[in-house]
């Protein structure tokens, strides 16, 4: 027991831990999400959370509370604020996800959210690019949340998968 209480021995099992937590969500996330562009800005702030959370408990392991309270709580301040600032973003990025996993949009399939109407050509994490007669628009993901969608034509999301079966 006495070894697995050295400060040495946890950073190590800290390390493998956050190792094997990288490989993890790496591979899930990309499997799921591999159609889905932009994925990896997911996973790379899944990581972040997971680097974060070891730092602080090795901070902890090593006695560097004092040094790591005021080091959190100024971080902690700076990452509401960031928050705060990326909100729309955010929504965005959540909308973006239920957008991928939605099997009624899909690339293909033509809606109309607000005054615009076209077939969805494009769905990333924060945008979606729709495509109507003569124009492209691009509309932030969150539009898809807040206001009424018409999807228009099941069907030509029918051909469009069958097209992308035979390629």
């Amino acid at each position: 027991m006495e070894l697995l209480a050295s400060p040495l021995t946890q950073t190590f099992i800290i390390i493998l831990v956050m190792i094997t937590a990288n490989l993890l969500i790496r591979f899930f996330v990309r499997r799921r999400l591999v159609g889905l562009e932009g994925h990896e800005y997911f996973v790379r702030l899944i990581w972040l959370v997971v680097a974060i959370s070891g730092a602080a408990y090795l901070a902890v392991v090593w006695g560097l509370v004092s040094l790591v309270v005021g080091t959190v709580t100024t971080l902690g301040a700076l990452a509401f604020l960031i928050g705060l600032a990326l909100m729309p973003w955010l929504s965005d990025l959540i909308v973006g996800l239920s957008l991928y996993v939605n099997p009624m949009i899909k690339v293909g399939a033509e809606v109309e959210i607000g005054e615009v109407r076209g077939r969805i050509i494009r769905i990333s994490l924060t945008t979606t690019q729709i495509s109507g007669n003569e124009f492209l628009v691009i509309v932030p993901n969150r539009k898809f949340r807040d206001e009424m969608v018409k999807i228009i034509s099941l069907k030509q999301m029918d051909k469009v998968k069958e097209t992308n079966q035979k390629h």
